[in-house]
């Protein structure tokens, strides 16, 4: 006789189906900006995932600009004291959601006729414009066609901006509007321009101890961003191909008809003027 054991089990329940309806855009943000309408938002997007924009209910063919997780479009309108209703449509496969409404009247705009000047010095951009009168905003990007419609600073009765969030070989772009009455003027652009660090740091501050037959050399500190470290040379020849870092530096050789010449150095290879030691 043969006998058969069987295990039982309980079987479980299918999984229910992945959802695949995409999130909607919970925050649409909106500015008139000359005869411009800019919508714009916030979306952590796979690529799965597209969006559609509706103007006033009906589906509109317009570019979406993207940087990281920030969306915007730019809408030219045609009419003043008109209200315009913008949705975006957020679709996957055969899903979609559709944000609420967000919505603007048009006003006329005092236009700002302007041509701002840009120009760098040591560590900064600087944009220069003529009206004085009145609040400016200031936007930055790295392409003219490509600008976030996200201020980047504001500028009170005053006609000039220094920008220091730079890096040297980036390309930057800025465009600036006059906010009167929370309208914003027209756009005014500033042309590119790429930066280039060519400014030497300033020059170390030493000092020295003497500690038997050794030299050290008190290399003080250099407050700039930019800045690396310290080029020591020793009777006209490098003690070191790569900066020095620390704050002081020891030489266990060392004779009192040495020559030393200290050099600061920053990211780019810039050097500032040599510092002359030469210890009796």
């Amino acid at each position: 006789m043969i006998s058969f054991l069987f295990s039982c089990g309980i079987k479980s329940s299918p999984l229910p189906p992945e959802d695949k309806t995409p999130q909607v855009v919970d925050k649409l943000n909106i500015k008139q900006q000359g005869n411009l309408i800019v919508l714009y938002w916030k979306y952590n997007k796979t690529q799965d995932i597209s969006f559609n924009i509706l103007l006033n209910g009906k589906e509109i063919n317009l570019h979406i600009f993207q940087q990281g997780n920030l969306f915007w479009i730019e809408y030219p309108f045609e009419k003043f004291s008109f209200e315009y209703c913008f949705q975006v449509k957020t679709i996957r496969d055969i899903f979609s959601k559709t944000s609420k409404y967000k919505c603007i009247t048009t006003k006329k705009f005092n236009l700002f006729s302007d041509t701002p000047k840009i120009y760098q010095e040591k560590g900064k951009i600087y944009i220069k414009w003529k009206d004085k009168k009145g609040e400016f905003f200031i936007y930055k990007g790295k392409n003219k066609n490509y600008i976030p419609p996200i201020i980047y600073s504001k500028i009170k009765n005053d006609n000039i901006f220094e920008d220091k969030n730079i890096i040297s070989g980036q390309k930057y772009c800025y465009f600036l509007t006059k906010n009167e009455n929370q309208i914003e003027s027209n756009r005014v652009y500033t042309e590119c321009i790429t930066y280039v660090d060519i400014y030497p740091p300033k020059k170390p501050k030493i000092s020295y101890i003497k500690n038997g037959d050794s030299l050290i050399i008190i290399l003080g500190h250099i407050d700039e961003k930019d800045f690396v470290g310290f080029l020591i040379e020793k009777n006209g020849k490098l003690l070191t191909n790569i900066p020095i870092k620390t704050y002081y530096f020891i030489d266990k050789n060392w004779h009192k008809s040495d020559v030393y010449k200290i050099y600061s150095v920053d990211k780019n290879g810039n050097k500032s003027p040599p510092v002359y030691l030469k210890v009796e």
